[in-house]
């Protein structure tokens, strides 16, 4: 009886916190939707011109000034591509184990265990993803594991929260993180037949 009344005294500090993980979460799907196809946009626009300069090549110089321009569109299409993929491309799990650590050192926060899932694949807005699973457990105060997860998402913009359970908030609170990192964006053949 004297937990459940000391749970409802701390209930009204921490609806608010979990209100903000689930908005935040459901702004990150949305964004990395985004992306994603902002990301095949970009590498069918760079297949397509690459195609048209070739032709090009082969008319001689009466092409040249039409060429110079597709050429320059292809090199600006060419950087804006590589700079999206740059964000979905971690080469391995450990990188992301050691962006978590590095992160949880930033704040005031301990990172208490890492338990990393096996890859999945997840269709996310005509995108699909390999997805990488990791659950950790970090101890700290509340308004601190929030911004381990705020620089988190700053340092790897690709890391949706999936679930989130904050326990021991009468003494030292701890928190299990359920993230999923979207890698590796394909468009599903729906997505490819509708460009």
């Amino acid at each position: 009886m004297k937990k459940l009344a000391e749970l409802q005294r701390h209930l009204p500090r921490v609806k608010p916190w979990v209100a903000a993980a689930v908005l935040l979460a459901m702004c990150l799907l949305g964004y990395y939707a985004a992306l994603g196809m902002r990301y095949w946009k970009a590498s069918e626009q760079t297949a397509s011109l690459t195609s048209q300069i070739h032709q090009l090549s082969g008319r001689g110089s009466e092409g040249l000034p039409e060429e110079k321009a597709l050429a320059a569109e292809l090199e600006s299409q060419e950087q804006r591509w590589e700079k999206l993929y740059s964000l979905f491309s971690y080469p391995e799990t450990d990188d992301l184990i050691a962006i978590v650590s590095a992160t949880a050192q930033e704040t005031p926060v301990d990172l208490m265990s890492v338990a990393v899932g096996d890859p999945q694949q997840k269709t996310r807005g005509g995108i699909q993803y390999q997805t990488q699973p990791m659950t950790i457990t970090l101890q700290g105060e509340t308004p601190d594991i929030y911004r381990f997860l705020s620089l988190l998402y700053q340092e790897v913009p690709v890391t949706a929260v999936s679930g989130f359970r904050i326990t021991g908030l009468e003494g030292a609170p701890s928190a299990q993180v359920h993230l999923l990192f979207h890698l590796s964006p394909q468009a599903t053949s729906e997505n490819r037949g509708a460009d």
